[in-house]
């Protein structure tokens, strides 16, 4: 066991990321975001496999996208405001 705890790293670590990304329906995550994911926690939810961490996993990435996005100077991607514009339209 690495010193700090579980780790993911390399071609791991970037295939738990797009599986975390696509489970949450984004292309992929700023790297201010990856940087600050508890890596124990997701190398639980990749090396399980389980719903459960999964799903701690995609609370954390989102809380960090929020105050990612929300912080000055950033912005959310333009097909974001697409999205959303196209979905309260077809209500």
């Amino acid at each position: 066991m690495p010193k700090d705890g579980y780790q993911l790293e390399g071609e791991n670590r970037i295939k738990a990321l797009e599986r975390l990304a696509e489970r949450l329906g984004k292309d992929d995550f700023p790297t201010a975001v990856t940087d600050n994911l508890d890596p124990d926690l997701l190398w639980m939810a990749f090396s399980t496999d389980e719903g459960e961490y999964w799903g701690e996993a995609e609370r954390e990435a989102q809380k960090l996208l929020n105050v990612y996005y929300g912080s000055p100077g950033t912005s959310r991607p333009p097909v974001a405001v697409r999205t959303v514009e196209r979905l309260t339209r077809s209500w």
